[in-house]
């Protein structure tokens, strides 16, 4: 895969090369935030709700998502342009 700062996604690489650790690396840069919901119901009756957040990301894009959440949490409703 090859990283392009200027785009929001990673880019297939024009070749196949490529080791578990330059993937590591590009997720833990990129950040992956994994979200689900499992229920278990019997004639829906809801026996079992088990819900999952998953993030794995480095602690610099930690940082960075953590600032850019509260920038936009600091904008109100009308200042959006």
């Amino acid at each position: 895969m090859t990283y392009r700062a200027d785009l929001d996604y990673l880019e297939p690489a024009a070749s196949s090369e490529g080791s578990l650790l330059e993937l590591l690396d590009h997720l833990l840069d990129r950040g992956v935030l994994l979200w689900g919901e499992l229920r278990i119901s019997v004639a829906d009756v809801e026996l079992i709700e088990v819900g999952l957040k998953l993030m794995l990301a480095s602690a610099r894009t930690a940082d960075r998502w953590r600032q850019t959440t509260t920038q936009r949490a600091s904008i109100a409703p009308g200042d959006c342009p």
